[in-house]
């Protein structure tokens, strides 16, 4: 029943700012339901506001309808609290408090660049977008894209070539494969080949005006943001303005002076993104941790860590993804006490099992 919470609030018109702020207030999408008008005041919200939301609570029977389909159609809900909510869509102003997905989620534990550009791409940026999405995942990285024409569907091929992990984001609902001539790539994906993602419920149609919400995911769910060819005005500059908002790294390739489909990445360049030649000025510019944990797999991706550690060590790091995980999460996840917490992180990281990193928070690197 959960979820149907979940679902419900998920569903309620409201900022997701505002929505973070009410369920870090509450603790649970249940208990917002359950709160009262005065409440919803308390926890910041004008009368107008609790009131509305109030008065959503007759829209239940509608959640549960979405749940229903989602349970009879193998979608998957991962609410925000889901220790494979990825750590780094956490983290921006607004993440949703749901995701919609289908696919292998074991995909969502990866690290990944995000890749975008022009749906009407050049032959240059088709190759350039296959070559550098090949050489990231050679070395560890997934692909992240929002399946339109053009470059998107070039990364998420590329990815998918080489048997690398790939995650589409969808501006409508997760059944419905947009476009159409995706299908091939939108089947691989359901078959466990990557993973699929989107905050609209299922049956949402293809609004304009879904994109740049979808946008913000994209590059939220990534380290970084790569754009490979775009022109001036092109949609991918929102992606590549919501990373910047996000305090992303953004990676551009350039491109002929004299070309419509390079202005764009020329002027992202000129305005300070990393000129990107081949996948070596990427993994310069990443943070440290994300450098020593694709090291640390590319060695050791072969041999059983666990056999190595204790129980408690073992708990702990099972506790913890390869995206950076908060101190106050794994205490509330785990069953033993803070001391042997504190014991168990302490021993993992001397052993370079994880790293631990700025605010209290540690990350898998093997």
């Amino acid at each position: 029943m959960s979820k149907v919470f979940s679902i419900w609030f998920h569903e309620f018109p409201m900022s997701e700012r505002l929505k973070i702020s009410l369920y870090k207030h509450f603790g649970s999408c249940e208990a917002i339901f359950e709160g009262a008008i005065l409440q919803y005041e308390e926890a910041g919200l004008n009368y107008k506001q609790a009131d509305k939301l109030f008065k959503y609570k007759e829209q239940l029977d509608k959640a549960k309808k979405i749940n229903e389909f989602i349970e009879k159609n193998n979608i998957d809900i991962i609410e925000i609290n889901d220790p494979l909510y990825p750590e780094t869509l956490k983290q921006i102003d607004d993440p949703p408090i749901l995701l919609y997905g289908k696919g292998d989620k074991n995909h969502l534990r990866k690290q990944y660049i995000s890749v975008v550009g022009s749906r009407k791409c050049s032959d240059y940026g088709f190759r350039i977008t296959k070559k550098l999405c090949i050489d990231l995942v050679e070395v560890g990285f997934g692909i992240c894209s929002g399946m339109a024409e053009g470059i998107d569907s070039y990364a998420h091929k590329a990815a998918l070539s080489v048997g690398g992990s790939t995650i589409a984001v969808f501006g409508n609902g997760i059944d419905i494969c947009y476009p159409v001539k995706n299908k091939e790539i939108y089947d691989s994906i359901i078959f466990g080949k990557g993973y699929m993602l989107s905050e609209f419920a299922p049956s949402t149609p293809t609004y304009n005006y879904n994109f740049p919400k979808r946008n913000r995911i994209i590059s939220g769910l990534s380290v970084g943001v790569l754009v490979t060819e775009a022109a001036l005005g092109s949609g991918t500059l929102i992606t590549a303005n919501r990373a910047e908002d996000q305090n992303k790294q953004i990676f551009a390739v350039p491109g002929n002076i004299d070309s419509k489909m390079s202005q764009g990445t020329n002027a992202l360049i000129k305005d300070g993104a990393t000129l990107v030649s081949s996948i070596d000025d990427i993994f310069e510019e990443l943070p440290y941790y994300v450098k020593k944990q694709l090291k640390t797999i590319k060695e050791d991706k072969s041999e059983d860590v666990r056999k190595l550690l204790d129980k408690n060590e073992v708990m702990v790091y099972d506790g913890l993804s390869w995206q950076p995980t908060d101190k106050e999460e794994i205490i509330n996840k785990l069953e033993i006490s803070i001391g042997e917490i504190d014991m168990a992180l302490l021993t993992l990281t001397m052993k370079s099992f994880i790293d631990r990193l700025p605010a209290n928070r540690y990350i898998k690197l093997k």
